[in-house]
C-alpha cells in the first residue's frame, strides 16, 4: 500500500478511536468502573454505541434474587449456582468488526428484555417440553424461577437495546438487582407460562 493512503488509513483510524474515547467518557463521565469489563476489551465500537441505562427491563432470575441473576450466564456455575472463577478472561482481537464486537457484549453482558414476553420468549418451547415436575424444578433451581421488573436511570450503567426488544446491560460495579425491583410489578412465576403444568408428575 503507498505511504501516504497508509497514513490517510492511520489517521482516519486514530480519529475514530479518538472519537470513541470521548464518547464513552462522555456517557462515564465520573469515570467509575463497569462491571465484566475485563471481557468487553476492543469492543469500543459496541460499547460507544450504547446508551444510559433508563426505563424498565424485564428477566427471568431467582426468587429471592441470588448473586448470578446479575450475571452473563456465561458465567455462571451450574453446579454451585454461583459466579465462575475465571483467570484469564476470554477477549476478541483488537479491530475486530462490529459485529463480532457486538457478540461479545452480548456473550458477556447479562440479557434483559423490554417486554415480559420477550424475556420468557427464549425458555418457553424448553419449559413447554418438561414431561416431570422434577425437570421443571430443576429448571427453576438452575435458571430462575419469576420474571422480575427492574427500573434503571443513567447512575446505573448503559444498555443496548436491539431491535428484537433484547436488552444487554452494562451495570457499575456494585450495582444490585435486589435495589432495583420495579415499584407495583409483581414477579411473575414460570408456571404461568408452562400450558402443561398440570398435566406434569
Amino acid at each position: 500500500m503507498h505511504k501516504k493512503r497508509r497514513n490517510e488509513l492511520r489517521k482516519k483510524r486514530n480519529a475514530r478511536n479518538k472519537r470513541q474515547k470521548e464518547r464513552l467518557k462522555g456517557l462515564n463521565s465520573f469515570g467509575r468502573k463497569y462491571m465484566f469489563q475485563e471481557y468487553l476489551v476492543n469492543c469500543e465500537d459496541a460499547l460507544s454505541s450504547m446508551i444510559p441505562a433508563n426505563g424498565r427491563i424485564y428477566r427471568l432470575a431467582h426468587e429471592p434474587n441470588v448473586e448470578i441473576d446479575l450475571y452473563p450466564t456465561s458465567l455462571w456455575d451450574y453446579e454451585t449456582l454461583a459466579p465462575k472463577k475465571i483467570d484469564m478472561p476470554q477477549i476478541i482481537p483488537a479491530n475486530s468488526s462490529l459485529e463480532d464486537q457486538q457478540n461479545q457484549l452480548r456473550e458477556y453482558t447479562p440479557s434483559f428484555n423490554v417486554s415480559v414476553e420477550g424475556a420468557i420468549k427464549p425458555f418457553i418451547e424448553r419449559i413447554e417440553k418438561m414431561k416431570t415436575l422434577q425437570q421443571f424444578s430443576n429448571f427453576k433451581n438452575r435458571k430462575g424461577s419469576h420474571i422480575f421488573a427492574y427500573d434503571l436511570d443513567s447512575k446505573d450503567g448503559l444498555m443496548w437495546v436491539e431491535p428484537n426488544g433484547h436488552v444487554a446491560l452494562l451495570p457499575y460495579e456494585n450495582f444490585s438487582l435486589s435495589k432495583h425491583l420495579a415499584e407495583g410489578f409483581t414477579p411473575i412465576p414460570i408456571e404461568n407460562f408452562n400450558k402443561n403444568i398440570n398435566k406434569l408428575h
